[in-house]
């Protein structure tokens, strides 16, 4: 009687071990869903390879042979297009707040330009959220790179193609965020960030 008594309690004890570890699993596996999402390898693959070796050929890269590769996490995912002389890569930020974080930056790189001219924001139309006007996305020539913002969905490109001008690498960088914003993904309900007038 002892004996199973013992044994009960050393089952009862391994039962409560299971029931916390899997309690931290559960909050472990809620974390994991609510960063869920499809795999950087799958995002990038929706903007196809060809259109992008168009871009950098435009900008002035003689038929590039571009090597594609995604990386990164659900929440911020990196697709790079690699070859000789070309630096073509864009982050697709699905984090909560991603608005915040782009207004952020282009702030910081504004204060930054007191010292550095060539760090100063450029508006770049047609490219981020239409309710934003120009200035949702925006040219920063110091580091051929292009911020760009739709609800849900924060993207920054970086464009630089050897012997490009400024301009062209600008044109590049927008005419690669146009090509991937309809496709990427975003995050469900970004729309609704905003509050509405009265509400």
């Amino acid at each position: 009687m002892v004996q199973q008594g013992a044994m009960l309690a050393a089952l009862a004890l391994v039962l409560a071990g299971c029931g916390g570890s899997s309690g931290g699993d559960a909050a472990t596996s809620s974390t994991k869903a609510a960063f869920s999402g499809p795999s950087p390898a799958a995002v990038c693959a929706k903007v196809q390879t060809e259109p992008v070796a168009q871009i950098v050929e435009k900008a002035g890269a003689r038929a590039p042979t571009l090597r594609p590769s995604a990386g990164g996490t659900a929440q911020l995912i990196k697709c790079s297009f690699a070859a000789s002389g070309v630096h073509v890569d864009f982050n697709l930020d699905l984090a909560a707040n991603s608005q915040q974080r782009f207004d952020n930056r282009v702030v910081e790189m504004t204060q930054f330009s007191n010292a550095r001219p060539a760090t100063r924001p450029r508006p770049v139309p047609g490219v981020g959220d239409p309710n934003s006007g120009n200035e949702g996305a925006q040219w920063i020539p110091a580091l051929d790179q292009l911020l760009a913002f739709r609800p849900g969905r924060y993207l920054i490109v970086d464009f630089s193609v050897q012997g490009a001008s400024d301009d062209a690498n600008r044109a590049g960088a927008a005419a690669l965020a146009r090509l991937a914003f309809p496709v990427l993904p975003g995050v469900k309900g970004a729309g609704r960030q905003r509050p509405s007038p009265g509400g």
